[in-house]
């Protein structure tokens, strides 16, 4: 493989990589892949065989049309399939271009479109195979840059013909080879002795890249929060409302779509907090009820109030890190009650005591939200079955006790809890809520389907459920259990959360998604009725506690899986793909620069700061090298110097001949002529020519700039080294001009 093969087909490859980001975005059409065979096929009908090469005036014309096929609606799209429309437009565009015959200017053209290629499809690309196609994309776009470079200098060496490379007038080659020779010997030696460079250059950008995403002055507007995510079902539903009508949770639950993300960890130790069964999150609670639906007042701010800080101290106080994904028509924040404020916070989250529930402000509802709270729900890894209470009205205790009106309104259920509590005393609340509970959970007479029978329209269908069609989802054995409580005498009343059991095991969280919505029961128990151990677990001044009971058959439940597998992995990649790149704004990424180098440590005494292993590195770095450029004034460090500098004077000389290095000092020290960092040898050598034109016209010392600069480029880019008699040579030459200048004469 010669070097402009090399260097074409990488040009190739970087309009593939574009058009790839491009069609497997979420928004542009997978028809815009077809310009990946297009542009391979370009090397062979037009580069290589010149089958199909397109002209200006064909070319011109295809480009047109293009245009009007592709923008003739353009403002009449919504904005995706605008986006959609430009990428037709990019791919179009470069299909057309890779059949011209190709120049520079093509080439950068070429090079450009792909660049904006990749521009468009961050916008439409949010899957982590993006991330995979920049990396390719910045290997593949460093090596043809330098391929760019190495093929001008082998122009201007006058090692590549004119027919390679046209818009370049080459110079004349050198005797001896025919350019087709010289091309294929610069080639074979050229091109391998690249490789190390070209791969140090894509590390190099890989290392640096980072640091300038991560440094990157940001806005405070999340990237993606302006397009919200679509399913196939539309615009995603929370399932968390005013009401909840039977039967409509199977829609929900077939939603995959991530709700939330919960960790927890132990607020004495700050290890996570291992849980043996799912966590309860609580979303909001309805207790009034008539023939299969459930209602309650809306959350309202007027009668909220901030949410408590943890009084007292407990060894199982447990800190629950909230990450909530934006959500349509939902204020909710889930957690596992009781909660409590906890230090660090900078969002507002508020609390209704009515509706228990936790919720933030309208405003924060369509953007990603964290928070952290402490909570005292769990006791040795297991939740807690008993809450504590406020003490309640009459009116809300009518509310708990309340049954669908008419007299004969579930006589038949009423006989039912009368059977399954008639072992048991009538104070002991707790006793005959867990039977009740048991015998829908455990008794083997009801089964979980997410596709329950059809009801019997004359008859309540909780009624229906309990005595003929015993079939259905959690939102039937909740509803039941609390309307079974009530006939029983217990104040009770539905909760509707999450009840998550997909535990990544790489970053330590719960993913809740829609499918994980549940509904239990929460039962009150006045503090007389309470057995002695649940009394004793009440902090002072509560008046009862809520008995938490989920009669959801165990077959309708999942075990939490706490193992490690790849799923875990990809799916913590994907997480972290999606919150520090995707959606890296200015607060996310102050936020990750402080976590980089302090950890801090929240506990409910307060929150407590220490170092982390990225920020100790760097001070021993930095004490080192203090140490180090101290101690280079030791006699053991100076030789050590002395040793490395003549080594590194040595590969100079090895890459640099020695007759070229005293040419520039020549001419710096006579002529006042220093080369430009942006001039290339022989542009230097063309510029002293001039100058030694005007001053020597006649002996031909200023042929030496350019004999010297040959030999230099045979040496430094051909690999081919001088004889002793060619060195000894270039070293006569530069001492005769030296001397002349010297003299002022032209006598050297």
């Amino acid at each position: 493989m010669n070097l402009l093969f090399a260097f074409r087909l990488g040009v190739a490859l970087m309009a593939c990589l574009g058009a790839l980001a491009l069609g497997t975005g979420e928004s542009p059409s997978r028809a815009v892949l077809v310009t990946i065979p297009v542009c391979l096929a370009s090397l062979y009908l037009c580069d290589a065989k010149r089958y199909l090469v397109l002209g200006t005036g064909v070319a011109n014309v295809l480009g047109v049309v293009a245009m009007f096929a592709v923008l003739r609606n353009f403002h009449r799209l919504d904005q995706d399939l605008q986006l959609v429309a430009l990428a037709y437009l990019l791919v179009a565009l470069q299909c057309i271009l890779f059949y011209r015959p190709k120049t520079r200017r093509l080439y950068w053209m070429l090079i450009l479109l792909s660049l904006v290629e990749f521009q468009v499809a961050s916008i439409v690309h949010e899957s982590m195979l993006f991330g995979g196609l920049i990396v390719a994309y910045l290997g593949v776009g460093v090596a043809v840059l330098c391929m760019f470079h190495l093929i001008g200098c082998q122009q201007e060496a006058g090692w590549m013909p004119a027919r390679f490379w046209p818009a370049s007038a080459p110079q004349a080659p050198q005797q001896g080879r025919s350019p087709e020779c010289r091309t294929n010997l610069t080639c074979r030696r050229i091109f391998p002795a690249t490789i190390p460079h070209l791969l140090g250059l894509v590390l190099a950008s890989l290392a640096t890249a980072p640091l300038v995403f991560l440094l990157m002055p940001r806005h405070d507007l999340n990237p993606v929060s302006w397009r919200p995510e679509r399913t196939p079902m539309g615009v995603p539903v929370t399932g968390f409302g005013a009401q909840v009508r039977l039967g409509e949770i199977g829609q929900i639950i077939q939603n995959s779509r991530e709700v939330a993300r919960i960790r927890f960890v132990n607020a004495t130790t700050g290890q996570l907090y291992e849980l043996s069964e799912p966590p309860l999150l609580q979303g909001v609670t309805l207790w009034n009820y008539y023939r299969g639906n459930w209602s309650a007042p809306g959350i309202s701010p007027t009668r909220s109030r901030q949410v408590p800080p943890l009084t007292g101290t407990s060894r199982d106080v447990v800190l629950v890190q909230i990450h909530l994904e934006p959500m349509v028509n939902s204020t909710v924040v889930f957690s596992p009650q009781p909660a409590f404020w906890a230090p660090g916070n900078k969002e507002q989250v508020f609390y209704d005591p009515l509706r228990g529930a936790l919720f933030r402000r309208v405003e924060d509802a369509d953007r990603e939200f964290q928070c952290r709270l402490f909570t005292t729900a769990f006791r040795q890894g297991k939740l807690r079955r008993c809450i504590p209470a406020h003490p309640l009205s009459l009116g809300q205790m009518r509310r708990l006790l309340q049954l669908p009106p008419g007299n004969n309104s579930l006589a038949g259920v009423k006989q039912l809890v009368a059977q399954i509590t008639e072992p048991f005393d009538a104070e002991d609340w707790v006793g005959r809520a867990r039977a009740l509970e048991a015998f829908l959970k455990d008794s083997g007479r009801f089964a979980y389907t997410l596709h329950p029978p059809a009801r019997n329209p004359a008859v309540d269908p909780i009624e229906d459920f309990l005595l003929r069609q015993r079939a259905g989802h959690c939102e039937y054995f909740a509803s039941a259990l609390v309307l079974m409580l009530r006939a029983g005498g217990i104040p009770a009343r539905l909760v509707v959360g999450f009840k998550p059991s997909e535990f990544n095991s790489v970053g330590g969280y719960y993913i809740v998604r829609q499918q994980d919505a549940h509904t239990w029961v929460q039962a009150y128990i006045p503090g007389e009725k309470l057995p002695r151990d649940m009394a004793a677990e009440l902090p002072p001044g509560a008046s009862g506690g809520w008995l938490v009971l989920d009669p959801t058959p165990a077959s309708g439940e999942q075990q939490v899986a706490n193992s490690f597998n790849w799923s875990s992995l990809l799916s913590f990649v994907r997480m972290a793909w999606n919150q520090y790149i995707v959606r890296m704004d200015a607060k996310r990424q102050q936020n990750f620069l402080l976590d980089l180098f302090v950890h801090r440590e929240i506990t409910p005494e307060g929150t407590k700061f220490r170092p982390t292993v990225v920020s100790l590195v760097l001070m021993g770095l930095v004490l080192f090298g203090v140490v180090f450029r101290l101690a280079g004034r030791w006699r053991i460090i100076g030789k050590f110097a002395s040793a490395w500098g003549s080594v590194r004077s040595k590969r100079s000389q090895r890459s640099t001949p020695s007759f070229y290095e005293r040419l520039e000092r020549v001419l710096a020290r006579r002529l006042q002529l220093r080369r430009e960092t942006s001039q290339t040898p022989r542009e230097f050598a063309q510029q002293a020519a001039r100058q030694l034109r005007q001053v020597f016209p006649q002996n031909g010392l200023a042929d030496v700039p350019r004999l010297v600069v040959e030999r230099y480029y045979q040496v430094r880019f051909g690999h081919r080294p001088l004889s002793d008699q060619e060195n000894q040579r270039m070293e006569e030459l530069v001492s005769r001009l030296d001397l002349a200048l010297q003299n002022g004469n032209g006598n050297a």
